[in-house]
C-alpha cells in the first residue's frame, strides 16, 4: 500500500469513525464493532477481533504502523489501491481476519485459504474495482447476516450499509 493509498484509506475511515465530513459518527455513537466489543455487546458469530484501533482524528498514523497492526493477517502491499482501501475500512471496523477472509472470497479461494503467492497472483491479475465492489458486497451481507443473528443491532444496519455504499462509492466511480 503505498502512502498515497494509504493516506486516502485513512482519510476515509477516519471521517466515518469521527463523524466529520458527512459519516455518521459510529467511534461516538458507539456504533462501531470495536466500541460495542469493548463495551461488552456480544456479536455472535464474529469471529477474531472486532477492528483495529485507529486514532481517527490523527492522520499521522503511517502505512508501516498499520502493517503492524495488521500483522500477517492481512497484507495490504500485495493488494492494489482500491482493493487496498476497502480491506482497510474493513480491518478496522469488523478486524484483519474478517476482511482478508472476504478478500479471499471475492477472489473465489475458501476464507481461509493461505495467503502466498497464488493469492498475490490472484491479486495482481484481478480487475481491482470489481474485486474492490465483490468485497464490499462480502460485507454487506455480513452485516445483513449479524443483525438476523442479533436482532438488537438492527439499529445499527442503516449506517453500517450506508459507510460501505459510501466506501463503494469511493473506489469504484471514476476519479473526478
Amino acid at each position: 500500500m503505498t502512502d498515497k493509498s494509504f493516506r486516502k484509506a485513512h482519510r476515509f475511515t477516519s471521517r466515518w469513525e469521527t463523524g466529520s465530513g458527512g459519516g455518521p459518527g459510529f467511534a461516538g455513537k458507539g456504533r462501531s464493532f470495536l466500541l460495542l466489543g469493548e463495551r461488552g455487546v456480544g456479536v455472535s458469530g464474529h469471529e477474531g477481533r472486532f477492528g483495529v484501533r485507529i486514532d481517527p482524528r490523527s492522520a499521522s498514523r503511517s502505512a508501516g504502523e498499520v502493517r503492524r497492526a495488521f500483522g500477517n493477517l492481512l497484507r495490504l502491499d500485495d493488494v492494489p489501491p482500491r482493493c487496498a482501501m476497502v480491506l482497510y475500512d474493513t480491518a478496522v471496523g469488523m478486524g484483519p481476519e474478517y476482511a482478508a477472509a472476504a478478500a479471499r472470497q471475492a477472489l473465489g479461494f475458501p476464507p481461509r485459504f493461505a495467503w502466498n503467492e497464488r493469492l498475490r497472483s490472484a491479486f495482481r491479475h484481478c480487475n481491482d474495482a470489481h474485486t474492490a465492489a465483490a468485497i464490499c458486497h462480502l460485507r454487506r451481507g455480513r452485516y445483513c447476516e449479524l443483525v438476523r443473528r442479533n436482532p438488537d443491532l438492527g439499529g445499527q444496519l442503516r449506517g453500517w450499509l450506508g459507510r460501505v455504499d459510501a466506501l463503494e462509492c469511493a473506489v469504484t466511480d471514476p476519479p473526478s
